[in-house]
């Protein structure tokens, strides 16, 4: 009998499935690299447009930052637009630079002739258009562009948009121009000026502190100080027939007022002055009241309801404001919490904030452009403001453009429930004024040196509070076309 050897093999079936689970996975893999390199390839793709669209936008920005003139020639509110600045050049010889779109290039042109494309090789522009927002305060030119990479098969583009603020000098028509008419306010006093809300000043919690005052405090209502002492460099005044300048001092071992200047009031109290006690009557002070002069009128604090209402408008001409960015203005924000928190923030126009405005970072400092000049800055909250570091951290700075007399008005309009707290202070130093027509500034230290407060009613001091300084004297402070003037 023959032996049969019988091998064993893969039957035709199993061959089938091992094809076809072969095939299915390597389907998978094929389709995973697909995947991954489109996504290589669309991360590339954002990466190049960011990167051109910022760049580009960045040196637009620039030169109409430098600009002397926007010339007439340019084409605005269509796309693709132009705009033409006259400039200066580095040697100071005039130039015009132009930018312009060219089969999806972004040319910058000076006199005429094409010096760089702004975008890189892939990358075109589909949409540039510029506007030009001519405010009863300034020039705005807005920028609006977008891109699209040629190596993109879904064709996607990418938007940017910039909005750059000019001095008013500049002019649409090719040359310069200035204002013809201004908007005047004449503030009659430097320093603290509350309104008929008063002032009160408050050292500690137990009467045991001491607060230094460098400027003068001029009041429509009543100033008071409840224990501890209050060094005042400068001179008080209460108005009218009740007026008065009191001392309450509520834990048997405060000092009351020491003034370097003179006390004005109907009545005054406590107070040890180094100039005139003027009064009609008065107990524990160091010379008797002279009553040579009538009860002082002082006069209540500016309106500048009018001023804010065109800052409003401006400020929303500019667009939506973005929180925490190193440049905002002009500007509206509508978010019910405001913050500016980068360690140098430049208003580039008036910024108006509908909810809380907070500028609390330690060390913060806020600016304007070196292109301001003497001109001044301006924002506005409807709701509460809170400014200033607090205990020993470093104060928030106020810069202005950098010239002595470029300061930044900070305003709120709100009406509060309570006594105080439409703006509250910490540390805060520079060339600001605070202006709160319609409520209290608590000033809460513990060290302040600024240009002015100015508000309904007026509180200063809290633990640990030791010298607040406000001062602003000969000096116009020119918000564009409308110019307060500041008279001691």
């Amino acid at each position: 009998m023959k032996n049969v050897n019988l091998k064993s093999g893969y039957s035709i079936i199993e061959i089938i499935i091992y094809v076809a689970v072969f095939a299915i996975i390597s389907i998978i893999v094929a389709n995973a690299f697909v995947v991954l390199l489109s996504f290589f390839n669309q991360s590339r793709t954002n990466h190049d447009l960011l990167q051109n669209g910022n760049t580009a936008l960045e040196r637009m920005s620039h030169e109409i930052r430098i600009a002397s003139a926007v010339k007439g020639t340019s084409v605005f509110n269509t796309s693709p637009g132009t705009l033409e600045l006259d400039s200066l050049d580095s040697g100071g010889t005039a130039q015009v630079i132009k930018f312009s779109v060219s089969n999806g290039a972004l040319n910058i042109s000076k006199d005429g002739t094409v010096i760089d494309n702004l975008l890189g090789d892939n990358i075109k522009v589909t949409s540039l258009i510029f506007r030009n927002v001519d405010t009863t305060n300034s020039k705005v030119v807005k920028i609006e562009m977008t891109l699209q990479d040629s190596r993109d098969k879904t064709a996607s583009n990418e938007n940017f948009y910039n909005i750059v603020v000019l001095p008013k000098e500049v002019s649409g028509s090719g040359s310069s121009s200035s204002s013809s008419s201004t908007s005047t306010v004449t503030l009659p006093y430097s320093g603290f000026h509350s309104g008929t809300g008063g002032a009160l000043i408050f050292p500690d919690n137990n009467g045991l502190g001491s607060i230094g005052v460098v400027g003068d405090i001029h009041s429509v209502g009543s100033i008071k100080l409840y224990g501890g002492t209050a060094n005042i460099t400068g001179s008080l005044f209460s108005g009218g027939s009740s007026g008065s300048i009191a001392f309450y001092d509520a834990y048997n071992h405060g000092s009351g007022y020491l003034v370097s200047g003179n006390s004005t009031a109907n009545t005054v109290e406590n107070n040890i002055a180094t100039g005139t006690i003027y009064c009609q009557s008065g107990t524990g002070n160091n010379k008797s009241c002279d009553t040579s002069q009538p009860s002082p009128v002082v006069t209540d604090i500016p309106d500048w309801s009018t001023n804010i209402a065109a800052w409003k408008a401006e400020a929303e001409a500019g667009g939506t404001c973005q929180s925490g960015v190193a440049e905002i203005g002009p500007c509206k924000s509508t978010a019910s919490q405001f913050y500016l928190y980068q360690n140098v923030t430049t208003i580039n126009g008036p910024v108006w904030v509908t909810g809380e405005l907070n500028i609390i970072q330690i060390a913060q400092k806020v600016k304007l452009p070196a292109s301001y000049g003497s001109r001044d800055g301006v924002i506005i909250a409807d709701d509460y403001v809170n400014i200033g570091g607090w205990g020993g951290n470093p104060a928030v700075v106020f810069e202005g453009s950098g010239a002595a007399d470029s300061n930044i008005l900070i305003v709120a309009t709100k009406t509060p429930a309570t006594y105080f707290k439409a703006i509250q202070l910490g540390n805060v130093t520079g060339n600001v004024v605070f202006y709160a027509p319609n409520g209290g500034i608590y000033v809460a230290g513990p060290n302040i040196n600024v240009k002015g407060i100015i508000a309904k009613s007026l509180q200063i001091g809290s633990n640990g509070l030791s010298t607040i300084q406000a001062a602003i004297s000969n000096t116009t402070l020119k918000f564009d076309q409308a110019t307060f003037s500041v008279t001691p």
